[in-house]
């Protein structure tokens, strides 16, 4: 019996720490992914909200390039932190949800690949 206890305490152990590491492996891949796009997500709105033929209405690639000659480079991040205050949490329940998904689904995964 007190194998048994120590089976499933090191059971449960396991599982505390794969829940971990997906809510870690998500909020930081979710927040990577927007750091990397938030330049072309933020000229994209400003291309959908201008007006035909206002000075927004020029495409992406040339309202990022004046955005960046208007304000630095820093200018093409300007809303960062909501983004990312909004971009952990929900991308590490998504992973844990994947994974506990996959888990009941009964999906074994190969570890070290």
């Amino acid at each position: 019996q007190n194998q048994n206890q120590n089976q499933n305490q090191n059971q449960r152990a396991y599982a505390t720490q794969e829940a971990a590491a997906s809510v870690v492996c998500g909020g930081v891949a979710g927040s990577a992914f927007w750091l990397a796009v938030l330049p072309i997500d933020l000229a994209k709105t400003r291309y959908q909200i201008a007006s035909p033929g206002a000075a927004d209405d020029v495409g992406v690639w040339r309202l990022m390039a004046r955005e960046t000659s208007r304000t630095g480079a820093r200018g093409l991040w300007v809303g960062v932190g909501p983004v990312l205050a909004r971009a952990f949490p929900a991308n590490a329940v998504q992973f844990l949800a994947w994974e506990g998904a996959c888990q009941l689904a009964g999906v074994r995964r190969e570890h070290g690949r």
